[in-house]
């Protein structure tokens, strides 16, 4: 079996900028942010930076069995694994000890035609895919074959960055990620969950660290609560100087606030204009920064529709987070069409 130590350079971890030896033992935690910025974030947001949902291990091997170690260090979790673009097996990995994931190569995939089996991913290309809860790899076992990273013809050309509020961070089946299923690019979600509150430190990692040729930012709604329209002007405004400075020429698209029950209050209260204002602020953005290929979606066009949501009246539910995806994909196809990998 592969050591633990040091990180492995066979296997892509997509979507953690920087694996970290887990404290708790063997292996690496897989945070969806770096350390350097995370530890800096308001709080809850330093925890659900460290969640490893939409974290993938990705590798190519010919090994007719193989054996991939993890563990879910924070809570019960559970484990994706596609070949390729098509869906292999979920296991459920409990909190606190060691699993083994178990592969095998499906037998159909030989007597196949190839191209029907191409659509974002090579079909050659393991897909580890984590979800909620932060995860941690231990090891890979291909039993002597060998094995290395996806080559850049084997993945998706364009790479799409979601940055937004618990509905973004969602889970493996978010809308982010299914919306990048139809648009055939690969996503990298940044969510988080009652947290997103354009910090100036997740602002600089998106802007200048994080790779991506387009990014949506989904803004607002963990801040109505307790940020003032000002405050929230600045921390907006700059997340926009700093993409637009440090990428010039991708377009960054602002979402205002998805439909919620505020926007159809019988007596609209201060939740309502909150977040009036706070659209306002985002249109006025993009406004201004049209010429720097920053672009808005109004939230209520991707939401459109309150069936969308659990009786919370703010949480799609999984038809919601499909509806929104096909509705962010209409969207977002015509700004991303002349992109060039």
């Amino acid at each position: 079996m592969t050591s633990p130590s040091p990180l492995p350079d066979f296997i892509e971890f997509h979507n953690t900028p920087a694996p970290e030896p887990s404290p708790a033992g063997s292996g690496w935690i897989l945070p969806r942010y770096p350390r350097s910025a995370y530890n800096t974030f308001d709080s809850p947001g330093f925890l659900t930076a460290q969640e490893s949902t939409g974290v993938e291990l990705r590798f190519v091997t010919q090994a007719r069995h193989l054996r991939v170690f993890v563990t879910a260090l924070t809570q019960d979790s559970e484990v994706a694994v596609f070949k390729g673009d098509f869906h292999h097996l979920v296991q459920k990995i409990p909190q606190g000890s060691v699993q083994c994931i178990h592969l095998t190569p499906p037998d159909l995939y030989d007597r196949v035609q190839p191209e029907a089996l191409r659509h974002r991913f090579h079909p050659d290309v393991w897909r580890v895919v984590f979800d909620r809860g932060t995860m941690v790899f231990n090891g890979i076992d291909t039993f002597g074959a060998p094995i290395r990273k996806p080559l850049p013809e084997e993945k998706p050309a364009l790479r799409w960055l979601a940055y937004g509020s618990s509905i973004t961070h969602s889970t493996r089946n978010g809308y982010a990620h299914r919306a990048a299923a139809l648009l055939r690019v690969d996503v990298q979600n940044k969510g988080q969950s009652g947290s997103c509150y354009i910090d100036r430190a997740a602002a600089d990692y998106i802007a200048t660290e994080a790779e991506w040729d387009f990014a949506t930012c989904e803004l607002g709604i963990n801040m109505r609560g307790t940020f003032e329209p000002a405050a929230f002007a600045v921390r907006a405004r700059h997340l926009v100087t700093r993409c637009t400075t440090a990428k010039p020429g991708r377009p960054l698209v602002l979402i205002t606030l998805f439909r919620n029950a505020a926007h159809h209050l019988i007596e609209p209260d201060a939740a309502t204009a909150k977040q009036n204002a706070f659209n306002q602020i985002l249109r006025e953005l993009a406004a201004e920064f049209a010429d720097r290929h920053v672009h808005l979606i109004e939230g209520t066009d991707i939401v459109d529709d309150l069936s969308c949501l659990t009786s919370d009246l703010l949480h799609p539910t999984e038809y919601g987070q499909g509806r929104m995806a096909e509705n962010l994909a209409r969207h977002l196809q015509p700004l991303i069409a002349s992109l060039s990998p």
